[in-house]
């Protein structure tokens, strides 16, 4: 049925319907995250798990779909808008659908973690023609442990930090593809990540295909050496070519001498230092047999 005025004599329509399939997202809830494993600091971008072979029609392991069965809980974290009603979560989780609320809050999980220096790339790619740029954010786990169905990190009261978002901070449905955060090589640890994305409700796509890639760009690891007194390099020749214990107990005569190369990046301060205007030292010694 359609409804027009005299406006509209002469005027013709063609109908347009759409029709999908009803299914449940593989990665609804945290303890169902895609797990990409441990990603290597190769500057590769990984659609799916490195050791993963690819699904039907070669499609990556991190594919996957919202349906208007997939949900979010209402603990579930918050970095980008519009997000959609979270209201009436299902309290576990079921094998019934949802109450269908065309504007509630839907979200997929993936998980990985990371062992090196990095500059870390996440994006999220939509495989949907004419697909709204999902939202979506980066939070980093207290636990690097990922074993459902055991308990995983999946709220903020359970150990997630915000370290990334795709939100436009000028404009709410504005989503980036790609966004990254960098892990200071100064404290350097293995880390979980968790990474939420959100259907975008400024599209009312029914189903929506997605692909997530992870890319770790590997960054100069710093190395400290020579950090506190006891630890000085002692500088014996141009070049010093000893650059660690045992060192020659050599007395230099008049000239020009050069230490070993050290690195202030990672360097601490002793409160006993005499650095009175900076934060970082590294020290040198040496002795010499020139009086005056």
């Amino acid at each position: 049925m359609t409804f027009a005025g005299d406006a509209h004599i002469g005027s013709t329509v063609t109908p347009i319907i759409y029709v999908d399939f009803v299914d449940y997202s593989a990665q609804n809830y945290a303890r169902n995250a895609y797990d990409f494993g441990n990603i290597l600091p190769d500057n590769v971008e990984y659609r799916t798990r490195p050791d993963d072979p690819l699904g039907p029609y070669g499609r990556p392991g991190s594919t996957n779909w919202f349906f208007c069965t997939t949900d979010a809980f209402i603990t579930d974290p918050k970095a980008n808008c519009p997000l959609g009603a979270d209201e009436n979560p299902a309290a576990v989780a079921s094998d019934n659908p949802p109450t269908l609320l065309p504007d509630r809050r839907r979200n997929l999980w993936y998980t990985f973690t990371v062992s090196d220096p990095a500059q870390v790339f996440v994006s999220v790619y939509p495989q949907t023609p004419a697909a709204s740029q999902p939202a979506f954010a980066v939070y980093e786990s207290d636990d690097l442990d990922f074993n459902p169905p055991t308990t995983v990190d999946s709220t903020l009261a359970q150990g997630l930090r915000l370290v990334a978002s795709s939100q436009n901070p000028w404009w709410c449905c504005g989503q980036y593809q790609t966004i990254s955060f960098y892990r200071d090589p100064c404290y350097n640890t293995p880390k979980r990540y968790y990474v939420v994305v959100e259907r975008n409700t400024c599209g009312k796509e029914p189903n929506i295909q997605i692909e997530v890639g992870i890319r770790v760009q590997p960054v100069p690891p710093s190395f400290v050496l020579y950090d506190h007194y006891s630890d000085a390099n002692v500088i014996s020749g141009h070049p010093t070519t000893t650059c660690e214990p045992p060192y020659p107990t050599t007395a230099l005569p008049a000239g020009t001498y050069t230490g070993c190369e050290g690195d202030l990046t990672c360097a601490t301060k002793d409160p006993t230092d005499q650095n009175t205007c900076g934060l970082r030292t590294i020290w040198y010694k040496f002795t010499s047999d020139v009086t005056g």
